[in-house]
């Protein structure tokens, strides 16, 4: 700010990263005393709560496995357990990388697998035994080495979001102090074109990722009192305070793509691996990267290597504000060179390719919800997209969620999730060539019957005239009839362009058994329809995101579906900015009650709430990776929200 503008905060002493200050934590004891007295005569519905959560879990599941190489990789938890296992089987009569006897197999899109065809089950990360009895562990970037004998993961003990990352031979679990990487920027850690070579990110002091490394980790077998130490080269330094840095690896192998990006522009480089590598083992210079387009505020985009000679790249450029697909080639991928491979189209935004060998996957909105395609390269050699061809996936409820799952780039089949507020995640098997899919299983949650729940998509117009997405969710046999009003309770966020999607959650399930209507507000700041959607509400024009919940709830008692002494409403860190802001704006709209989870209020001094709400009655911090604490914080929000709505039982 020119010139600075001072502001007194009487609650900054508040702040206390260390979590260690007596006077800090004494006021947290007394708060959560109130908190209990407040709640108090609660805590029998809250066990129930509890109860129910945990038994809609099957807590002995395990994920889908995807092929890599010679095994199949898969996570699975166990019941009592609050951390996953990582585990693998290898098929059998497949070498390590896949082959059979040397040879290459050729892919039938095969994506599951017979007990006959597969090995015993190889626990190769069991993060319950690793997280001991730390308050807090979490755990990100878990990766295994392209010959499949080490494996990374990056570790947060903190809840400071500062990541160690790790490397573990999966033989003998042995981890060398000399390969842990301190102060990881987010936890991204991936392998290279070998068991030697790794890629991560480091954050400066405000945690911001500043810095792009490869390391070479000295060869395994050497004598331990005496290791080699690892080798770290910087490839990236971004010193903007505006921009972050971040890397990521094509899905054809090739290319390492350097970022450094804002909300205002982005620039990416390519170095190519297997050039690099030729030139390191010739002892000649590997070449430099190769800079796609120079930062120009306001430009964002996106470069994938669909293999060969050709480059996708989703853009804005050229005033496309939700973004547009152009092609372009290894050799000349600057914007001069960018061809766009359809005409621009506003309301359908772009939010990323997934180049396979065969075929691409279009990830988009529309209508305010996420939308897969896919898509066909040119005949001939050539990989660029032909997007005459594309096929999109149809799925049966308008307001729900499809995503793209596990693939290999060379394989022609991929997994894909779906779900919606009254569906279960079912994934999907889908061969990218025939067009065919199947389904390979259904998300377990004992006890519910779906056919008792109904989601809809509803439309809500905000003050300036805007159509507003609304997802609504409920159970039916527990529906007023139509022009009474019920206990109602919305959600929002609104915030970095962040959508929030219609999905599943069986913790929406206590408040629909006991007649409350389930309310998901889209609004303006989130990326729900796209760049526009989070442009059009966010610096100067950030009051249109609280103004669109309050056309929300408005519409809600307007439409007799609740009044407002039967509405409540919750937002989580900017969702609770969110509702903060409507509070003030609108302290009539919300009777039942308003929850405001870590919530984003103080951003001048740093989000000082986001920070001291994380602390939990025992002065540690709350951990969602561990989900018995965390049923028992929703278990004991719920009650709290319910017996505002004078649900007591």
């Amino acid at each position: 700010m020119d010139p600075p503008l001072v502001v007194r905060d009487d609650l900054y002493w508040l702040r206390d990263d260390a979590r260690n200050d007596s006077d800090v934590l004494a006021h947290l004891a007394a708060e959560n005393a109130y908190a209990n007295c407040s709640g108090a005569g609660e805590e029998g519905l809250a066990e129930t709560i509890f109860d129910e959560l945990v038994s809609a879990v099957q807590q002995a599941d395990a994920s889908l496995p995807a092929r890599s190489g010679g095994y199949i990789y898969y996570s699975r938890s166990v019941e009592g357990a609050s951390y996953p296992l990582f585990v693998r089987r290898r098929i059998l009569g497949r070498d390590v990388d896949g082959k059979v006897g040397g040879v290459t197999v050729p892919d039938n899109g095969q994506v599951t697998w017979t007990e006959g065809e597969l090995g015993p089950e190889e626990v190769f990360l069991n993060v319950t035994a690793l997280a001991g009895d730390a308050p807090y562990f979490n755990v990100r970037g878990v990766n295994v080495s392209p010959d499949h004998t080490l494996v990374t993961y990056a570790v947060d003990t903190t809840g400071a979001e500062v990541y160690e990352g790790r490397v573990r031979m999966i033989e003998t679990g042995e981890e060398r102090p000399e390969d842990v990487v301190p102060r990881m920027g987010g936890g991204s850690i991936q392998w290279g074109l070998d068991n030697r070579t790794l890629f991560y990110t480091t954050a400066d002091a405000t945690q911001r990722p500043d810095k792009v490394w490869r390391r070479t980790l000295s060869a395994r077998g050497e004598p331990s009192s005496s290791p080699a130490p690892a080798v770290d080269e910087l490839l990236l330094t971004e010193d903007d305070r505006e921009y972050a840095a971040g890397f990521s690896i094509s899905r054809s192998g090739r290319f390492l793509i350097l970022a450094s990006g804002s909300s205002n522009s982005t620039e990416q480089s390519l170095l190519d691996l297997q050039a690099d590598a030729a030139a390191r083992a010739a002892g000649t210079t590997p070449p430099g990267p190769k800079l796609v387009a120079p930062r120009t505020l306001g430009l964002l985009y996106s470069v994938s290597h669909t293999g060969g000679d050709d480059l996708v790249v989703v853009t804005n450029a050229g005033g496309a504000a939700n973004f547009k697909l152009a092609v372009a080639t290894v050799g000349a991928p600057g914007p001069a060179n960018w061809t766009d491979a359809a005409p621009y189209n506003e309301s359908v935004a772009i939010t990323g390719v997934t180049p396979f060998e065969r075929f691409a996957v279009l990830s988009a909105r529309r209508g305010g919800y996420t939308r897969l395609s896919v898509v066909a390269y040119a005949e001939g050699p050539s990989r660029a997209l032909n997007l005459s061809s594309a096929v999109e996936l149809a799925f049966p409820e308008e307001a729900a969620t499809v995503r793209l799952g596990a693939g290999a780039y060379e394989s022609r089949a991929f997994h894909l999730s779906y779900t919606s507020m009254t569906t279960p995640t079912e994934t999907w098997a889908y061969d990218g060539v025939l067009h065919n899919r199947t389904l390979l299983k259904e998300q377990p949650v004992p006890g519910y019957n779906r056919s008792l729940y109904a989601s809809e998509r509803w439309e809500v117009e905000a003050a300036d005239g805007a159509t507003i997405p609304v997802s609504v969710v409920y159970r039916t046999d527990l529906r007023a009839a139509a022009g009474k009003p019920q206990a109602c309770h919305m959600y929002g966020y609104g915030s970095y362009g962040i959508s929030v999607e219609p999905s599943f959650s069986s913790s929406r399930l206590p408040l629909l058994d006991r007649g409350l209507v389930d309310v998901i507000a889209h609004v303006r700041g989130g990326g729900e329809m796209g760049w526009t959607w989070y442009e059009a509400a966010r610096l100067d024009s950030k009051n249109v995101t609280f103004s669109d919940f309050i056309a929300v709830g408005r519409a809600l008692v307007a439409r007799n579906v609740t009044t407002p002494a039967n509405l409540s409403m919750e937002g989580a860190s900017a969702g609770g900015l969110l509702v903060g802001a409507v509070l003030t704006m609108a302290p009539d709209l919300a009777g039942a009650g308003a929850m405001l989870v870590v919530p984003f209020v103080d951003a001048l001094t740093g989000g000082g709430a986001d920070v001291v709400l994380r602390v939990d009655l025992e002065g540690g911090h709350f951990n969602p990776s561990d989900r018995f604490l965390s049923w028992r914080r929703q278990a004991a929000e719920l009650a709290w929200l319910l017996a505002r709505h004078g649900k007591t039982a």
